[in-house]
């Protein structure tokens, strides 16, 4: 192999392994180059059910979570979310329609630690401080500026990729009863854990164009007053050089709530763009 092949190997498979290792909802220790903008739109429609005082209440939320990233340094980031909803609440009560902004999270991302050992093969270690702004727009927001701290490890061997995430918010306000992790008073712990598998190309090649990823994630969340949710997440992903396409289903399979609704299931589709 002469150099000039391995070089473009290696651009090949870095500019479009880098990205299709962030799975649907688990943090990646991957973040946009210097000076590179990435927008992600991630429409995901969920079902829930019960209610406060044990009350039989169904709920249908639709929402659209955009996410814009801009890449300060090679190791920094920065992005911010912000998700629209709306809500179909059934129940005793006559049935309840919201539309509205939920609360906004912007997060500094800061990759600490890099070991390559192959043209795509790394290991790395990003930190991530962040802090949840509310919108104020009832019922979506808490009303509360809560901070966040997290740690993310990413390892790319072949064809394989891991993340691991652990992230805490610090709930300074929020609800008596909530909808969601992290609506109501209580603090929250997010623990997630991602595999990537390549299905296609099985060799990166200098003509890659792009390539396609089976996901499958364990998304664990706990909060201090005891509520807790254990969700199985797979999907699919496609990943080109400056789009991306993604899908997949949430399909809780342990969960504990007295504070917020349960979940019942969610489909998720998603675009990222880079420019």
């Amino acid at each position: 192999m002469t150099a000039k092949t391995f070089a473009a190997l290696v651009i090949a498979g870095a500019t479009v392994s880098a990205g299709g290792q962030e799975a649907l909802f688990t943090g990646a220790a991957t973040q946009p180059g210097v000076g590179i903008f990435k927008i992600r739109f991630l429409p995901l429609y969920a079902e829930y059910s019960g209610g406060e005082s044990g009350a039989e209440d169904r709920a249908r939320v639709f929402s659209v979570e955009t996410t814009l990233s801009y890449g300060l340094s090679p190791t920094l980031s920065a992005s911010l979310t912000a998700p629209m909803k709306q809500r179909v609440l059934e129940g005793d009560s006559p049935e309840e329609r919201d539309l509205g902004l939920g609360d906004m999270t912007f997060d500094f991302k800061y990759r600490f630690h890099t070991h390559a050992y192959g043209p795509i093969n790394t290991a790395r270690f990003a930190a991530v401080l962040g802090l949840s702004i509310p919108s104020f727009d009832a019922p979506f927001s808490n009303e509360a500026l809560n901070p966040a701290a997290g740690v993310i490890y990413t390892h790319i061997h072949e064809r394989h990729g891991w993340n691991v995430e652990l992230r805490y918010t610090l709930t300074t306000g929020g609800k008596r009863f909530g909808m969601d992790p992290g609506d109501t008073h209580a603090d929250l712990l997010e623990a997630n854990l991602a595999y990537l598998y390549r299905l296609a190309p099985a060799r990166y090649a200098a003509d890659t164009f792009a390539s396609w990823y089976g996901v499958v994630e364990c998304l664990i969340d706990w909060e201090t007053n005891g509520d807790y949710t254990v969700v199985l997440a797979p999907g699919i992903l496609y990943e080109a050089r400056n789009v991306g396409l993604e899908a997949g289903v949430q399909i809780p399979v342990s969960q504990a709530a007295d504070h917020r609704m349960e979940k019942d299931w969610a489909v998720v589709f998603g675009v990222r763009v880079f420019f």
